[in-house]
Formats: C-alpha cells, sequence, structure tokens
C-alpha cells in the first residue's frame, strides 16, 4: 500500500513537473530569434508532451487545473492555486495542444521525436476517451467527471478524422 501510493503520487508530480518544463520551453521559444522552422517544430513537440501528460492525467483523475503558463517562483499563493478545470475543458486543452502540434510537426522526424502522425494519433485517442465519457458516463453536477452527452458526436467525429489522416497519409500501414 505505502509503495502504491508513493508512486500515485509521485506519477502525478512528475506530470506536473513535465507540463511546467513545457510550458516554460514554449515560453522561451516565443521570445526566441533563431529560425522560425526550428522555434515552430520545438514548441510542437513541446504542446504534444504537455497533451500527452494532461491525457494520463484525466485518464485517472477527470478535469485537472491547467497549467498553461510557467508559474513565478515569487507568485502569491492565489496565483499558484490553479482551480481545477471542468473534463470537458482538460479534453478540449489536449486537443488544442494535438492541433498546434499536427501544425507544426513534420511528418517524418530523428527516432525519439514525435511527429504529425504521433500527434494526430493522440488527438484521436483523447478525442474517443472523450466521446466515450460523454456518451456513456453520467452526468456530474460541477462537470469535473463528465463531459456533455450533446458533445459525443463531435468527439467521435475528431477521433474518426484523425485516425483518417494517418491512415490517409499511407505512411503507416495497418
Amino acid at each position: 500500500k505505502l509503495i502504491s501510493n508513493w508512486y500515485i503520487t509521485n506519477r502525478q508530480l512528475l506530470n506536473y513537473l513535465i507540463c511546467e518544463v513545457d510550458n516554460e520551453i514554449i515560453q522561451i521559444l516565443n521570445e526566441a530569434t533563431f529560425d522560425p522552422t526550428t522555434i515552430a517544430q520545438q514548441i510542437g513537440e513541446a504542446k504534444f508532451l504537455r497533451a500527452f501528460m494532461y491525457l494520463e492525467m484525466a485518464k485517472r483523475y477527470g478535469g485537472v487545473p491547467l497549467e498553461l503558463v510557467p508559474k513565478q517562483l515569487d507568485a502569491s499563493y492565489d496565483e499558484l492555486m490553479t482551480p481545477r478545470s471542468t473534463l470537458q475543458d482538460t479534453y478540449d486543452q489536449i486537443i488544442a495542444d494535438c492541433d498546434a502540434a499536427i501544425a507544426a510537426l513534420p511528418g517524418e522526424a530523428m527516432v525519439g521525436k514525435a511527429t504529425k502522425w504521433a500527434a494526430h494519433a493522440l488527438k484521436s485517442r483523447a478525442s474517443l476517451y472523450a466521446a466515450r465519457i460523454a456518451k456513456y458516463h453520467p452526468q456530474s453536477a460541477d462537470g469535473l467527471t463528465s463531459i456533455p452527452a450533446s458533445l459525443a458526436t463531435g468527439y467521435y467525429t475528431m477521433s474518426h478524422a484523425s485516425a483518417s489522416a494517418i491512415i490517409d497519409s499511407g505512411k503507416h500501414p495497418l
């Protein structure tokens, strides 16, 4: 029991630490003055990783606090304590980060780097999770663990479109 509690606590901490580093990278690159193509690709990689981390947290905890800008070390308590977002807002942010990554990442990359096809796959998976939650899970009053049922079809459509983009590319046959 002690080890499982340690794992859960530290996994969540690691996810937020990676998101914080991604936010810092995005902020630094937005102010950078070197090759714009390289900047866009690296921001795309950071947004892909941030989307991946938030999806891992959303699967476990529902809506989570969305940290989208770096926190200052001297910030006040209120600035540091971001309120928990609804599950819909969490999935919408994951999908938005995937869309940004799809637009910025190349179709082929070095080993260990994200590609637009990996971002499409992540978007498809996140959209499918959101659609399933919207269609089959009971609605919560605060939206922290549910998505309105009326949005299920839209999420299913997004999932199908991203999966079809991968298949239609011919890069990754099934």
